[in-house]
Formats: structure tokens, sequence, C-alpha cells
């Protein structure tokens, strides 16, 4: 490299050169840079700057000290210059830390050079005692693409960096698109990945007010550690920090705004859902948080709402040679870091109590070069332990973490037993676990399969023969097996056990007699025998959906977040030489993953049709038919052939009975409650000899044999299949001629619908809501059967008993549709009068939640008109109250106020204290708010109150405890207000309403700016829009947006310029003009923003703001620095 004349010569010759290095010196990076920079703006052209350092470079200093940690840098910077071009400048930017100047180089160009430069890096170790393998992580950017200044492109490229880390280091990264967040951490000090699920739960934390973020792992993972991280990192946000179980003091915790808890594995659970419990009553903190280390990532429900879940996953090898260089200070051997790997299973504890029993041995050896090895003896041992275990002739993906925890528990069990469904990988796993563990054994580890076996003699015979023990003639071949192992130190696994489990007390007698013998078993069912430990082997983790790339060099993040998603890619790479996925082909095997509930065996079975079918054609298939392809390995057992063959092998061996009452439980979606199956299921006189009394029993059957999950709610067990068995269910009962079956399940969830619809409105809300959203694949399973048989009476009854679940802002496009198909099906298959009208109110009040306005009217009057022909005087009042609703929000306030009168009048005049008079007396109340008559409003908003509580209708008792809120708001009375809109948040929370939570977010906002926290009234707002936005209330957003404008306009008046001429063309297009008080808020920023801005300047930004719609609009809005909020501009001088 030589000196770019387009660098000034007498800054050059200023420049000091790093005295370790030979590369230049921090002092002259801005001369360079600024010169490049100046050519580049002068010419029309470009330049491009790296800032790269050596991953884990603190390691090579500890092991080796900091003199072979010098060498290292050096030669680093020697193997940059025959990557870098005569013209580009390298410097040395501090500690391993080097910036690269690039002139006259295109953002391609320099993406090119990076790539060669992490390539030549990490080419071949440097040369030393021991030789060092090393890579670097490199963030680039471009000038003028990227960044304007010299300032702007060192901070871009700094942060790419960063990015180059997270995304697993030893590469390059030219773009801001994050890391997923679930990617498992190949760190071992710091777990990035980890910490940016922590980082983003913190942020979530503060806009929800009450959250918990569960810490999953193996004992071993990092827990405590990771824990204490997480704590300083929620004390530079500003939290009051509380470890429980510790002696950590807890004064000034309840006088702080936020608090975040802090549970390790070893906290007593009870004490901490007292503690959080009683941080999070309506007295406490502002923020209370709860961050849990747990060992199981699924678990009880923590006392405040689940935000997230991160797990602690185990080290790759990389991260295990890292730790072993610092541990012993000298270069591990591939040996040793593959040894450790097999026996730690990637967790840290196990790795130092491996590590500490290896040199115990005297089996950790150090060579003559300083570096750390494993004797050829233990790995003999471990070789000669494997030698009896079948190859696997694929790799296993995805079950590094179980592996590691089935180890765990061999260690001090002697009996553990893995249960799951068929085609969960019970096998597979079993023999990735003995072939971790054998060379602890020091007569290694024999597996034994059961497939063909049928009784206990047949299981003796063939371990037997396994382990070539003779057959005497004088004793039982039990006894001799039992007498042969007793004198060795021995695993044996047993495969298939779940169809001899008579042969249970052949493994007692043999566990009894042989102290040295440690038995793994595979098995649909638990044996049942003293001291067994029980392992349910989960489905694989499928991916999510929602985090998938759109990138190629994502590909490999994805792959690590979903072993289920990397399953499918590794066997349908196994099925066709150099396959590569596109974005398309990954998504669709994604969701092929989740179609099949993350299961092993249907994911290698599909993925091995890639050979003839596309990831796409293969998920239209399955979306098509049940049924999976036939095709697969042909060398495999009868059973594994097909996911068919595996299911059929499993229900034949249930007795008729269960073979009956599992393929009618196919009826179910999501699962069911007992109480369910016993309705639809056992019908009295269904079944020839089976009784009510016996389900029970059958379940516990079902259950036993991982045929059916069960799992505990809130109303009870709850049992559910994976999707794959209902699937097999379902076709058998398709072939079962039961024709009643369909029909009782979907008049049972009819009932339901309508218990749930009183229910939904009553003062046990929030747990009918809980119970909708569990029984909602139901309820749209009986509804799809009714349309199809033309039963529109019982889909009405479904349709009109959730209508009140869809109003609190799920599915309510689901909903909308359910209605238009009804309604349109009700023509040629008649409704009773009285049906059609309340459909019609219902479907009104959903077009009503979306700002279908012509739709919400047409209906609402249809319905109004109907009532009144039929005398419905609940249905008149019902639809008075949706046509006012409409009329409020396009504009016309006199027919609002008069159709909201006479609905109270009516329900008032028949002694009605209602849900329908509560409803519109509120409404009468938003119009006085509205109008600006702020002491009338409290009038009503107090008799509103009231009645609320006296019904127990929650979610009316929100929103009129938000109005009364924001009415205290507009009055000045802070004191009132806040305990107000405190309430209807966590009235939001507990119902699941994501609307009426919005709303009271949004009041929450005004009265925090007015208490002068205008950073905290942005996060308000915008939670608030993000909230409405994402159901399609548009009215809410702009009505949120008129305060967040108000807001900027102190701050950012240009942006509020263009906001207000965004909303203005919005209302228009909507017919959605402003209320009285909306519009003094428009009047108040637009003299605002006059104040700071030119005639000119504002109507040119008010002009700009018309092109854009709500969702630039809403865009533009979330895109501010909160930051920016607190720095109040003045106005303009003359």
């Amino acid at each position: 490299m030589t000196n770019p004349p387009s660098i000034d010569r007498g800054v050059l010759r200023t420049l000091l050169t790093d005295a370790v290095t030979g590369a230049l010196a921090r002092g002259g990076l801005d001369g360079c840079l600024d010169g490049a920079i100046v050519r580049a703006r002068r010419t029309g052209g470009c330049c491009s700057v790296f800032v790269f350092d050596v991953d884990h470079f603190k390691t090579v200093n500890d092991a080796y000290g900091h003199a072979r940690g010098d060498t290292v840098l050096r030669l680093i910077v020697e193997r940059a210059r025959t990557v870098a071009r005569d013209t580009d400048v390298l410097v040395r930017y501090g500690g391993d830390e080097f910036v690269l100047v690039l002139p006259e180089t295109s953002a391609v160009e320099a993406a090119q050079v990076a790539q060669r430069l992490v390539d030549a890096i990490g080419a071949e170790p440097f040369p030393g005692d021991p030789p060092l393998s090393v890579s670097i992580s490199l963030g680039l950017a471009t000038y003028p693409d990227d960044a304007a200044d010299r300032h702007e492109l060192i901070e871009l490229a700094d942060r790419r960096n960063y990015l180059a880390k997270r995304r697993g280091r030893g590469r390059a990264v030219g773009d801001d698109l994050q890391a997923g967040g679930r990617r498992s951490s190949d760190r071992l000090l710091e777990r990035d990945a980890a910490f940016a699920v922590a980082r983003d739960f913190l942020v979530r934390l503060d806009a929800r007010g009450r959250g918990a973020l569960r810490v999953a792992g193996e004992r071993g993972a990092g827990h405590t550690r990771f824990l204490a991280e997480v704590g300083k990192l929620a004390g530079m946000r500003g939290f009051a920090v509380l470890h429980v179980g510790t002696d950590a003091a807890e004064r000034g915790v309840d006088q702080a705004e936020r608090v975040l808890v802090i549970a390790d594995t070893d906290a007593d659970l009870a004490e901490v859902g007292r503690r959080v419990r009683r941080l999070a009553g309506r007295s406490g903190p502002r923020v209370v948080g709860l961050v849990q280390a747990v060992h199981d990532p699924v678990g009880p429900a923590p006392p405040v709402p689940l935000l997230d879940t991160v797990v602690l996953a185990p080290l790759s090898e990389s991260a295990l040679h890292v730790w072993l260089r610092s541990t012993l200070h000298g270069e591990p051997t591939r040996e040793l870091v593959q040894w450790l790997a097999r026996r730690s299973g990637g967790f840290i504890a196990q790795a130092e109590r491996a590590l500490t029993q290896l040199a115990d041995l005297g089996h950790l050896e150090q060579g003559g070069n300083g570096d750390w090895g494993v004797s050829p003896v233990a790995v003999a041992r471990a070789d000669n332990a494997r030698r009896r275990l079948p190859a696997a002739v694929s790799s296993l993906v995805g079950r590094a973490r179980d592996t590691a925890r089935v180890a765990d528990l061999l260690a001090d069990r002697r009996l553990v037993t893995l249960t799951g469904a068929g085609g969960i990988g019970k096998t597979r796993l079993a023999l990735a676990v003995a072939g971790a563990v054998a060379d602890e054994f020091a007569d290694g580890a024999v597996f034994l399969s059961l497939a063909e076996a049928t009784t206990t003699e047949l299981v003796v015979s063939a371990a037997a023969a396994v382990l070539e023990v003779p057959e005497g003639a004088d004793e039982p071949l039990a006894d001799t097996v039992i007498r042969a192992l007793s004198g060795l130190e021995l695993l044996l696994v047993l495969d298939n056990f779940e169809h001899v489990l008579s042969a249970g007390s052949f493994v007692a007698a043999l566990l009894a007699a042989a102290p040295g013998v440690r038995v793994l078993i595979t098995s649909r069912q638990r044996l049942r025998l003293t001291g067994e430990q029980v392992y349910p082997v989960p489905p694989l983790l499928v991916p999510d959906l929602d985090r998938l790339p759109t990138r190629p060099e994502e590909t490999a993040a994805a792959l690590d977040a979903s072993p289920a998603l990397a399953l499918f890619v590794s066997r349908a790479t196994e099925a066709v030489y150099g396959l590569t996925f596109s974005p398309d082909d990954l998504r669709a095997a994604a969701e092929v993953c989740c179609r099949l509930d993350g299961l092993p065996l249907a994911i290698e079975l599909t993925a091995a049709n890639c050979d003839v079918l596309s990831p796409t054609r293969i998920l239209a298939q399955l979306n098509e038919r049940s049924e999976l392809p036939a095709t697969g390995p042909q060398d495999l057992p009868a059973r594994q052939q097909t996911l068919r063959a595996t299911i059929d092998w499993s229900f034949a061996l249930l007795d008729a009975g269960d073979q009956e009452l599992l393929t009618r439980l196919a009826v179910f979606a999501g699962g069911c409650p007992a109480d369910a199956i016993a309705a639809v299921c056992v019908p009295s006189g269904a079944t020839a000899g089976e009784s009510i009394s016996r389900l029970t029993d059958r379940l516990a059957g079902l259950v036993d044999r991982n045929l059916l999950g069960a799992r505990n709610t809130a109303d009870g067990v709850r049992y559910t299949m994976l999707e794959t068995i209902r699937a097999y269910a379902g076709e058998r009962l398709a072939t079962a001629a039961d024709e009643g079956l369909a029909q009782r399940h979907a008049a049972y969830f009819a009932a339901f619908a309508e218990r749930a619809d009183k229910g939904l409105a009553g003062p046990e809300g929030a747990s009918w809501y809980a119970r909708v959203s569990r029984e909602y694949l139901n309820l749209r399973a009986a509804h799809i059967w009714a349309m199809a048989e033309r039963d529109t009476l019982t889909a009405a009854r479904i349709v009109l008993g959730v209508t009140r679940y869809w109003q609190k802002g799920w599915h309510i496009r689901e909903g909308r549709e359910w209605h238009r198909r009804l309604l349109a099906e009700a023509v040629d298959r008649p409704l009773p009068d009285g049906v059609r009208g309340w459909l019609m109110e219902s479907a009104a009040f959903l077009a009503i939640k979306q700002d279908d306005q012509a739709a919400a009217l047409s209906l609402g009057e249809k319905s109004l008109q109907l009532g009144r022909e039929l005398g419905d005087l609940d249905l008149v009042a019902k639809a008075l109250n949706v046509v006012g609703l409409v009329a409020r929000q396009s504009g016309d306030i006199d027919r609002a106020r008069a159709c909201f009168g006479e609905c109270v009048e009516i329900q008032e005049s028949r002694g009605k204290r209602d849900t329908i008079l509560a409803a519109a007396s509120g409404n009468l109340s938003m119009i006085a708010l509205f109008e600006g008559d702020l002491h009338t409003a409290r009038k009503l908003l107090l008799r509103d109150i009231e009645l609320d509580r006296l019904l127990g209708n929650l979610r009316s008792l929100l929103l009129t405890l938000v109005g009364l809120g924001d009415v205290c708001v507009d009055l000045g009375d802070a004191a009132a207000a806040r305990p107000l809109l405190t309430e209807a948040v966590e009235i939001g929370r507990q119902i699941g309403d994501i609307g009426g939570e919005a709303y009271a977010l949004h009041i929450l906002g005004r009265l925090t700016r007015l208490d002068g926290d205008p950073v905290e009234a942005y996060r308000l707002y915008t939670t608030a829009i993000r909230q409405h936005h994402g159901f399609g209330d548009r009215f809410a957003v702009l009505y949120t947006l008129s305060s967040l404008t108000d807001l900027l306009s102190t701050v950012e008046p240009a942006l509020a310029a263009r906001m207000l001429g965004a909303v203005e063309v919005i209302r228009a297009q909507d017919s959605t003009p402003m209320t009285k008080h909306q519009a003094a808020v428009r009047d108040r920023t637009l003299l605002r923003i006059r104040a700071v801005l030119t005639d000119a300047e504002v109507e040119a930004a008010i002009a700009a703001g018309r092109v854009m719609d709500l969702d630039a609009l809403v865009a533009t809005a979330l895109e501010v620095d909160p930051a920016s909020c607190a720095q109040r501009r003045g106005p303009r001088t003359a």
C-alpha cells in the first residue's frame, strides 16, 4: 500500500506510524478519511471505510501474553496489506481494532475487498508455538450512500462491526439488518443474541408496564451470570433491581418508578410470585418486570404477562475452543475440543466437570510446544465404548440441549425413559446420548432394538444375543444374562419398549443385581418402576414465520434459530446435491415445518421428496391433503417408511375402544376439555359397552402412550394431539361413517358460544375471554361444518356468541367474513328475522371497528328497521347505538346524540340497567367530551362508571375510565386522572382489549406530557398508534396522531406540519371530520408551528404531507428519535 494521491501529502507526512503493527496511528485517520471524502465530493464519486477487530483477542493475550498478541496483530496487518490496494490506508484505531480507508471505492467494490480480507485473515493459522487460528469481524460503510461525513461514516461502520459479531463473527457486514434474536450464541463470555432479547424485553416492558422474561436453559448453561448482566443492563436504564433469594435490600424499591425483579433457578417460586404481585398492585411502581431463570422453557405462567423467552443454548465447538484456551492458558488440540464437546453437550458446568475428571485420571496431557490434548487411552476407550452402537447415517439436528440434559440425568439416575409420540426422535436421541456418555462406562454402551420382540422371553433372548451371553442349560436365560452383566460397567439402551412393558420386571431385576449398569429406554409409555426418571422428548422448535430472512445471507441465522427448519434443509440437501434455498423456498419449508408440528420423522420424510418437488409444491400438497408422501429410505424399518406406517404401528397397539376414541377425537381442533369429549365423543348409547365412567381411564391411557397430550388450564385438564396424529385419526374418522359426531361437535360449541356471550359481558369476562381463546379453533371448525351443511341457525348461534370476543380486537376480519357469508347464505336458507337483525347489528359494529363507515351504516340501519318492524326493543336499542357511533365518527353529532338519547330512553323506560344502556350512556358522555362540554361529560361519566361496576362490564368500564381520565386531564386534575387511566390500562391487559388499552395509553401520554416528560409521552403515543394501526382502527389512529402532532410541533415543527397535511387529506378521504375538541388541538398545533417556521415553510410542509397515505404517516411518526422530544425549539426571530 502506498499513500493515495487523493490525500493531502502534507497531512500524511505528519502521521505517526504505530510502533507495534506498522500501520498508521489513530491520529492520522481524520485527515485520511476527510481527504477521501473531499475527493469523492469533488469528483461525484465515493469512498468506503472498514472497521474491524480480532474475534476473542483477549483470550490470546490471557493465554500467551501480550508479546504473542502483538505478534498476531503485526501478522494481521501484513495479511491485510496483501489484500488492500495501493491507494488504501490502514490505521490502527486502538487495541485490536483497525480502520481501513478505501478512496474511490463503491459499496460493491468494498464488499468484495472486505470478503477477501476476512478470508485472508482466517485462511490458515498464524505461525508460532503453538500456531493460532483467529478471525475478524468487519463492518463497512460507504460515502455518500450511507453517511454524509467522517463521523457518521465511522459510526455506521462501527455499528456494522458489532452486527458482524452478532451474526456469528468471522464475517463482513455492510447492512443494518438486525441479526435474528433467537440465534444460539457462539460466544462464551458474551451472549449477544440473548442480550438482544433482554434489551428488547426492557423496551417492551416500558411500553406494557408489566411483563416477564423467561430465561431457560440446561443446568450449567450460565443462568446466574446472564441474570447478573441483565441486572446491570436494567440498572443502567434506570430500573431498581431486586434479586430474589439474595441479601439485597428491598429498601427504596417501592418508591421507584420502574422495578425489575430477578429470580435465579433456585429461587422459591411462591416467594417470587408474592413479591412481584405485591409490587404490581395498583399502588405499586409504574413499571414492574420479572426476569426468571428456569430449566424448562415451558412451565407455570409467571405472575405477570410473559413477554418473551430466551434459551441459553449450548456452546459450539468454536466457543468451547475459546473457553479451553482461557482455562488452560494454552492452545487446546482439536481432539480435546471434540472430546469435551461430546462429554459436555456444550454446557460450561458439564465441561468443567469433565475436564476436572480427565485431569484427575491423568488423561489431560500437555505437549512439548505447550498445547493441551487428551490422551490416546481416553480416546481409544471412548471409541471402544461406542463400538457396539449403530452408526448414524445422517446428522442429528437440533438435539444438542436434549442430549446434554439426558446425559446429565444419566449421571444421577440409573434408569431413564425417553417418552414421546412415534416419529418424535426418541431413538435418534437415545443413540446420541449413548455416544456422548459411552466413554464414561468402562464396558461402553450397548444398543438393543425391541421392534420384533413381543414377549419378555424374546427381550431376554435379544439381550443375550447382543451381549454375546451364551445360553446355559441349568438356569433361566434371564438369570444368565443378569449374572453376566453383574460385574460390568455398562450403559444398556433398550429401544421401542412400549409394547413389551411386561419385561419391566427383567429390567428391575437387572438393575438390582448389576450396580454398574445403567439403562436408557425409549418408549411411548413409562415403565412405572422404582427410580425411573421420565424425560418427555419434545418436537423440534419450529420457525417464527414473522422472522424469516428476506436475504440469502441471513439463512444461516434462520437455521440456527429453528432446529426444525435446519433439519428440513439438511435432509433436502442430502436428497439433492447442490440444492440451494431461495427466501421463498425457505418460507415454504418453514411453513411445512409448522404444519408438521416440528415432528422430526415427518420433516425428514417430507424433505426427502425435494428431489422431485420444490418446497413450495410440497407445502401445497400438504395443504391439499393430510397424507404425507409415501416415499423414504428403503433401508429403514417398515414402521419408519412413512409417517402413516409409524402412526399405524402405534394405533394397532390400542384396543378397539381406544382406537374408536382416538379416531373420534380428531373432530376437535386445538384440543378440548374432558366435558367436551364426554358430550361429543361418548353420547348415550353411541358405543356398545362403553360408558362415560370409562372415559377418564381411556384418556389417561392415550396420554401415557403419547398419542394425546394433557395440560392443566384454569377450567381443568385440556387434551391435545399433534396435528400429524390428528390428521391420521381424521382420515380414519372420514371412513367411520360416524355422521352424528360433527353435528354433536357443532351443537356443543354453539351452546358454548351462547354461554360465552353472556360471560364476556359479565364480571368474569377475563376468564371467559381466555376460554374463548382456547376454544377458538373448535368454534371455527364448528362454524365451517355448519356452513357446509347449510345449518345456518347453528352457524348464527356461534357467530353471535363470539362477537364480543371479536370486538376486543382479535380476528375482526374473520368475524366480518363469517357474518358476510352467513347473511348471504340466509338468502337461500332463511333465518328468523330476529336472528338476521342481530347478525346485521353485530356485523355493523365490527365494520365500525375497522372504519368501514359505509358498510356499518347500511347494516346498522337495516338492523334498526327490522327491529322496529318486529317490535324487538332490545334490537332497536342496540341498533340505535351502532347507528349513533357511525354518525359520531362521520361528524353528524346531532344524529349521534339523538340515537344515543333514544337508546337510553328505551332502556330506562323498561327499567333495564344493562350493557346496552351503559354503552349508549357512555357514548353520550363521549359526545360531550368531544364537544368540549367537560363538566357535562364528567357528570355523565361518573354515572356510567357506577353502572359499569354494577354490571361487572369490564370492557365498558375500561372505556368509561379512559373518558373520565381524559376529562380530568383537560380540567387540569392530574391527581384524579392518573389512577383512572392506570386502572383502565390494567383492565385492558386483563381482558385482552388491545384497542381499549391503546386508548388509555394515548390519554396517559397526554397526562405524562403535562407532567413534563415529553419523551415518555412520545413513547405512550406511539405505542397506542401501533396497537390501533395493528387492527385497522383508522379513527383511533388519527385521534392519537393529533396529540402526537401537537407534541412534535414544539420539537420537529416541519414534521408536524407534514403530518397535519397528511391527516387533513386522510380525514377527507375517510369522510371523518374533526370534532370540536380535535379542531381546537389542530389550531393550537398550527399556531405553535407558525411561531417557529415562516408561512412559506409551513405551507410547503403541509403540501408535502398531503401525498402521504396512513401507512406512510404512521411510519413517519414512529421514526422520530424519542430523545429529540426533550429539545424544545424556540420561536423564530425577525
